[in-house]
Order: structure tokens, then sequence, then C-alpha cells
């Protein structure tokens, strides 16, 4: 996911909110305490996260996309599932072969095109954490995609970091499966311990500034999928004139923790009942990406 927000994803949504009286807003220049943006990038790199040899066979989760427009409700319009089938080690390179099998269903004016396939990931062992894109259900924070722009035009600066360490809810679809999605009785009941990082973004230009809020939780105590548990982004998008409030989330709903060899797996967990069906079985010949 981008971290600058498109306009045009937000089309179909604003389409129903054109109507009312806005206040005009007021760009300030004072967006609160300026961080450096190696202070934000440290601390996005720096949570402790399990690397990518903790993701078994049979280990699933499920998001979701929604955007929220002013005071109107959240809108869903986008479902990912994803499940890993299969688990190779090579121990000679150094690496783990895993076969994902990905549903995607992105929703246009209410209609939901399905997408269903498997896709091939390779990674290195050895790795603190690993973020192939094959694994991000959530859009994973990407430093370099980040912090790009800095030095050249148009400027872009850090305002208000904070971090702050909670626990965040067990989502309702594993709190109700049989075994908590895998996790401990205990666990399910007093929630997953996180930290959540909240931070401004503001884009300079000679005449104007954009401010984008992000909140973004994590924690080591779910699937390596599931570690990032909501990407949060709020911003004011320009239409016809006026700007209007709008709150982009990507959510965790549902996960299974995967078996270990060891552990006589059981087989793969059919994915969350929100996404629609898919109308074709995955291609006979997956994607291959390496990272």
């Amino acid at each position: 996911m981008g971290f600058y927000m498109k306009k045009s994803i937000f089309a179909g949504v604003f389409a129903i909110f054109l109507a009312g009286c806005l206040k005009p807003p007021e760009f300030k220049k004072d967006y609160g305490p300026e961080v450096p943006p190696e202070a934000v990038q440290k601390v996005m790199t720096s949570v402790n996260l399990p690397s990518a040899e903790n993701i078994y066979q049979g280990e699933f989760v499920y998001t979701e996309k929604s955007i929220r427009v002013e005071t109107l409700a959240p809108e869903v319009i986008n479902q990912n599932a994803m499940t890993v089938v299969k688990r190779v080690d090579n121990d000679a390179e150094g690496s783990i072969n895993f076969t994902i099998l990905k549903k995607n269903v992105e929703f246009v004016k209410g209609q939901g095109k399905i997408s269903v396939f498997e896709e091939n990931v390779k990674v290195r062992k050895a790795k603190k954490r690993e973020l192939p894109a094959a694994f991000s259900a959530l859009g994973y924070f990407a430093a370099d995609e980040m912090f790009k722009p800095l030095g050249v035009k148009p400027r872009v600066s850090f305002h208000n970091l904070k971090v702050v360490k909670g626990v965040e809810p067990v989502p309702l679809l594993v709190q109700i499966r049989e075994n908590c999605g895998g996790l401990s009785a205990d666990r399910c009941q007093s929630g997953l311990n996180s930290v959540r990082i909240n931070f401004d973004q503001v884009v300079w230009s000679d005449s104007d500034s954009e401010k984008t809020s992000y909140s973004i939780a994590y924690t080591p105590e779910t699937p390596y999928l599931a570690n990032q548990l909501q990407f949060c982004l709020q911003a004011l998008i320009p239409v016809q004139g006026q700007r209007v409030n709008v709150i982009q989330c990507d959510e965790v709903k549902d996960f299974v923790v995967g078996t270990p060899p060891s552990a006589n797996p059981t087989p793969a967990p059919v994915p969350a009942p929100n996404p629609p069906p898919a109308p074709n079985p995955p291609p006979s010949e997956p994607k291959t990406t390496s990272f």
C-alpha cells in the first residue's frame, strides 16, 4: 500500500458524499513537534517481530481494508485471505520455499472482483524480519518507499512521533474459533501484547501543505502473516474544491497459527466466510517470487 493517499482510491466513496457544506480547512504551518525522518525510520524497523522461519503449513490470515468518509459508516473495499499450503526447507542454500493460496476480493461500486491464485515465495533464512510482497496482506511498512521523497521536492517532514506499548484485543473471528486460532486460552482472553506507532507525515509545497496521520499496531504474538494487526491513515482529501476527512484502515480480522512438522500437522484451515467463494480453481502453474 502506498503512503501517499491516492485520490482515485476514494472516487467510489466520494460519489455518495458530495452534498452538504463543509468548513474550509485551515492550513497551519505548525504541525507539532517535528522529528527527524531517521527517528521514524528507526522506530518502524526496530519493532521486535519474529522471522519468516516461524511460518508453518496451515498458517492463515484474513484481512479487510475499509474507508470511512467524515461521519459515514466505514465501507469495506477489499478482502484478502492467505493460507500457507506448503513449506519446503532448503538447508543447502539456506532458504525456505512457501506455497501461498491467495484469495482477494476488490469491491468497486458494490461489486466484488474475485481473484484466486497460488504464489511461490522463497525466503532466506537467518534474517531478523523479512516482508515479502506476497505475504503483505496489509501493505507492511517499507522504509525505502516512505523516505524516498526526502531531499527532493516536495519536502516531507514528520511530527508527533509516539510509541505506545499496550494490549490489543484478539480479533472476534479468532475468539470464536474452537481453539482460538491456535492461541492459548489465557492469551485469547487477555489480549495480544502490542506496540502502536503514531506519527504525522506532512508534504510541503511552495504554497500549501498536506498532512497524513498514521497509526500502526504490531504484535509478536500472532502468526507471522498477522503480526501487523492494523494499519490506519487519516487525511483531508480534496473533493470538488473542498476537503473531506478520510480514514483508511487495513485490519486483521481472522487468523490461524500454522503447525510445525513435528506436531502432527492438520489440514489447512478454510478461509473466513466473509470473502465470497472463488468461481474458478487456482491456476495449475503458480507464480514464483524470490526475496
